[in-house]
């Protein structure tokens, strides 16, 4: 997402006059918002180095942290598919549920807490999570 967004940024940079006055200051915001998507995509590819590819409970409690929901969302989406016990799959989705939460889809996160107490009821504080949301 972020690599689409760098080359819809350097596309519109493209189409900017650098004698422009009203483009330079476009090309100026333009150029810092690519430093940004920039340092982001770096900031992931080293968190994807740090793991090694694979997640394991205290990576996924460490993209939380570092507040990387969308990468913390597929990474956690992706090791669902693996989770080797009933445990790990509830573990996944207690983070992915939070990740969603943190991002503002409330939908999503609702159902995957719902479906962690289809599993176990009283599985950490998911409920008093589910309550807080509606």
């Amino acid at each position: 997402e972020s690599r689409q967004l760098i080359q819809e940024v350097d596309a519109q940079l493209a189409g900017l006059d650098p004698k422009d006055k009203a483009d330079k200051k476009k090309r100026t915001a333009l150029s810092k918002d690519k430093e940004a998507l920039e340092a982001r995509i770096a900031k992931t590819d080293a968190t994807l180095v740090d793991i090694g590819g694979q997640l394991s409970e205290k990576e996924a409690r460490r993209l939380i942290l570092k507040k990387i929901y969308d990468l913390a969302a597929t990474q956690f989406t992706n090791a669902l598919t693996l989770a080797p016990t009933t445990d790990w799959e509830m573990t996944l989705r207690y983070y992915l549920a939070d990740s969603y939460k943190s991002m503002g889809k409330i939908e999503d996160a609702k159902g995957e807490y719902k479906k962690i107490m289809n599993i176990d009821i009283n599985y950490k504080d998911v409920s008093k999570k589910l309550e807080e949301l509606g």
